[in-house]
């Protein structure tokens, strides 16, 4: 009975997790392609019959992840809520993502800067100011619909949500009660929207 041979595309993604897991824990610049091998349970050879380079795997990372956010995006475009509740809901979901799989979308939040490539960088910092946006254009239709402090200014609202709701991850264990991801999720889009409300 012969076995039948593992799709390129599953190793490649067997290495991408190795090297999301030693990227997390030492960061990308600290991590050698041996330490990326030996996570993978493979010879260091072996790394490159599937990419040319360290940097390879990092952007396959960035990729991956980038697509999972543009996805979360525009499903939550597509849901018929008022815009403070879009707003809401977003935060929720994102930090929901976040918490499901830290270890990948810190690398994808951390250590993007690491990227030698001008063209790839280019690329990521464009996604970057893309994610900027969306939060930003959903400030911007809060206040378009009375919803939120007419009086703030968007880009530096979006920034300061943005930067609280990804240091979620970075407190959650040390939660007292022991709460849920959907709780801590709820709770920070919860203040989030507070902070960017119509003032009482």
């Amino acid at each position: 009975m012969t076995t039948a041979p593992v799709p390129e595309q599953t190793r490649r993604e067997h290495l991408r997790d190795a090297a999301v897991l030693v990227f997390a824990k030492k960061g990308y610049g600290g991590t050698s392609v041996q330490e990326i091998a030996d996570a993978a349970g493979i010879r260091k050879a072996s790394v490159y019959k599937h990419v040319s380079t360290k940097e390879d795997l990092l952007f396959d990372v960035l990729d991956a992840v980038h697509a999972q956010s543009a996805a979360l995006m525009q499903e939550v475009t597509a849901l018929d809520l008022r815009p403070i509740e879009r707003l809401h809901e977003y935060l929720r979901r994102h930090v929901l993502w976040y918490l499901a799989d830290v270890d990948r979308v810190a690398v994808f939040f951390r250590e993007w800067d690491a990227l030698t490539s001008p063209d790839r960088r280019a690329l990521v910092a464009e996604r970057r100011r893309g994610y900027d946006r969306f939060l930003r254009e959903l400030v911007v239709a809060c206040q378009e619909a009375g919803e939120a402090d007419p009086d703030l200014a968007p880009k530096y609202a979006s920034f300061y949500v943005l930067g609280a709701v990804n240091r979620v991850p970075d407190w959650f264990a040390k939660v007292e009660n022991g709460a849920s991801a959907e709780e801590v999720a709820t709770e920070a889009a919860d203040v989030a929207v507070r902070i960017v409300g119509v003032p009482s």
